[in-house]
Order: C-alpha cells, then sequence, then structure tokens
C-alpha cells in the first residue's frame, strides 16, 4: 500500500481538527465538504489507521489523529518552506542570460 502522504489531504485533516466540523474545514478551505470528507478517508487508508471517529453529532480524534495533529503544522511549514526556497531559487537565475555568437562571414 503507498502510504506517501498528501499534503492536501494533511491540510484537510489538520482543519477538520482544528475547526471541529468537516463543514466548517469546508468553509475555511474554501472547498467543497465532500472533498474534505475524501481527502480526510483517503489520508487514513494510506496510513492504515483511523485518525477521526465520527459520530452524527461530534468528531473525535483517535490518539494517531493526536499524533498527526500535533506534527501537522510543522510539516505543512516545512513544505512551504521548500516551495518557497525553490522558487526563490529560480527567481535569482531568471535574470542572467548568456549567449555566444559566431561572426558571420556575410557582409554587414
Amino acid at each position: 500500500m503507498d502510504n506517501d502522504l498528501d499534503l492536501s489531504a494533511v491540510r484537510a485533516f489538520r482543519s477538520v481538527a482544528r475547526e471541529g466540523s468537516f463543514s466548517n474545514a469546508s468553509r475555511v478551505l474554501r472547498v467543497p465538504k465532500s472533498t474534505i470528507s475524501k481527502r480526510v478517508r483517503d489520508l487514513e487508508d494510506r496510513l492504515g489507521v483511523r485518525l477521526i471517529e465520527r459520530t452524527t453529532r461530534q468528531l473525535r480524534l483517535t490518539a494517531e489523529g493526536e499524533v498527526l495533529v500535533a506534527r501537522a503544522d510543522r510539516l505543512l511549514s516545512e513544505a512551504e518552506d521548500i516551495r518557497r526556497a525553490l522558487s526563490d531559487s529560480g527567481s535569482a537565475r531568471a535574470g542572467i542570460c548568456a549567449s555566444r555568437c559566431r561572426r558571420s562571414s556575410g557582409s554587414w
């Protein structure tokens, strides 16, 4: 089973944990509730653990969910730092262009 972490799924899970519901997480992240639910379910499937105990009235993080939410901020912050560093290094090279031209034997 592929258990690589999908950052959008981790972000969705963290939002559900912070906001206390799938509906509130949906509003905060501006994506449909069904998308939030699918991302969290997919994350649980990839990790092979339940992260959230769901009932009709409330949700509660499992012990595994508590472990992930405690580390999610650091994980997502590091991913953003990497993205920013790569973006910055790309823009530093964007201003330099070197070319070489041969002098033609034709007339000027």
